[in-house]
């Protein structure tokens, strides 16, 4: 995780700094090592860590995306983050750590596409391409159809 950490130090320096195209290759490089490790630090002691880092770093890349104005590769990205979170559903030894881990992943998940959303607002649908348009709404759909967990993954 050191390493993962070390990266995404340097993407949020890079967006900082308004180099918006190097942040993306940070998070990039980030997100790669994240799913490199995932499934020991997921099996393991911090499966929570696990699902953050990967998370972290798609949310950090489209930060960067919409920071210059490119929304398809930033809906693309969440597109990307939700079918993690739903292989990691189907996939999960669903322990209650696991469990845990998932669902904090999706409610991050779900705040960060409510603001995405609230950061689209002042584009109207002639603004927008079309092709972001309909993604928006394919992507609000996959978002309500997480929190449809069968029952095994559901926290009392």
């Amino acid at each position: 995780m050191k390493r993962w950490e070390n990266i995404i130090i340097r993407g949020q320096q890079a967006y900082s700094e308004k180099a918006y195209s190097e942040a993306i290759t940070f998070n990039r490089f980030a997100l790669s090592i994240s799913e490199m490790e995932f499934e020991e630090n997921f099996d393991g002691e911090d499966p929570n860590k696990a699902v953050t880092a990967i998370l972290v770093s798609y949310v950090n890349m489209i930060d960067a995306y919409i920071a210059i104005e490119n929304y398809m590769a930033a809906v693309s990205s969440f597109e990307h983050a939700i079918a993690f979170i739903k292989v990691t559903i189907a996939t999960a030894e669903k322990n209650h750590s696991q469990i845990k881990a998932v669902n904090n992943g999706m409610r991050y998940l779900t705040r960060e596409w409510k603001t995405f959303i609230q950061q689209l607002a002042p584009y109207d649908n002639k603004t927008l391409p079309p092709t972001v348009i309909v993604l928006i709404e394919i992507i609000d759909d996959h978002i309500g159809r997480l929190y449809t967990l069968p029952p095994t993954l559901t926290l009392h």
